[in-house]
């Protein structure tokens, strides 16, 4: 690809996540050499792909053919990979990152239609996920958005009655908390560490049900 640019864009991210080279190699499944090489600007389709999951960003934003991606970003979760290959032909949209197993399911996949972004992927072994329909009151997907100050934001949900699912805590590169609306959506909200920045305090266990007041 050659571009030094491409390059500048991993490296601002990976920074703005707190991330060392090692980290992010790790996060890819590629050697430290790569990243390297890719920072450079001197990567694969294949490899800017596997940065582009890692990152959590369209490969069209690392490329600089696109702006800051949306604030909100839903994460759909399809037991079978056919459903997700449905959304492809029956919508009309885009691939433009994907994880595969080994036999060829999805595990994750960033799909795009217009300048809506779609996370999509297979539910987590043990994880309290499942398809809509099939267990009431259980979530098939949660909606996570940027924010600039997560505890400022998590006092005000907190009393505003919000289920508080995670206390703000440090995570990869990140400081997030989790909540449930009073429709029983799930919502995620995180904030970027730049870096160098601490990790922050570590909250205990979430309050069983958060109250106004």
């Amino acid at each position: 690809m050659g571009h030094d640019h491409v390059g500048d864009r991993i490296r601002q991210l990976r920074d703005a996540r707190g991330w060392s080279e090692e980290r992010m190699a790790t996060a890819c499944a590629l050697s430290v050499h790569t990243v390297q090489r890719a920072e450079e600007g001197e990567l694969t389709e294949a490899t800017l792909v596997a940065v582009a999951v890692a990152l959590g960003e369209p490969i069209s934003r690392l490329r600089g053919g696109e702006g800051p991606p949306p604030p909100a970003t839903q994460v759909l979760l399809y037991p079978e990979s056919s459903a997700i290959d449905w959304l492809i032909s029956a919508f009309g949209l885009e691939v433009r990152a994907r994880i595969a197993a080994p036999d060829g399911r999805w595990v994750h996949g960033d799909l795009v239609l217009g300048q809506s972004r779609i996370a999509v992927g297979q539910p987590v072994v043990g994880a309290p996920w499942i398809e809509p329909g099939a267990l009431e009151g259980q979530p098939s997907q949660t909606v996570q958005v940027r924010i600039d100050d997560v505890d400022a934001h998590h006092e005000r949900a907190r009393r505003a009655g919000a289920e508080i699912l995670a206390r703000p805590a440090a995570v990869e590169g990140q400081r997030c908390y989790q909540a449930r609306d009073p429709a029983g959506h799930r919502w995620c909200f995180s904030q970027l560490r730049p870096t160098g920045a601490p990790a922050g305090r570590a909250e205990g266990p979430p309050h069983p049900r958060s109250t106004a007041g």
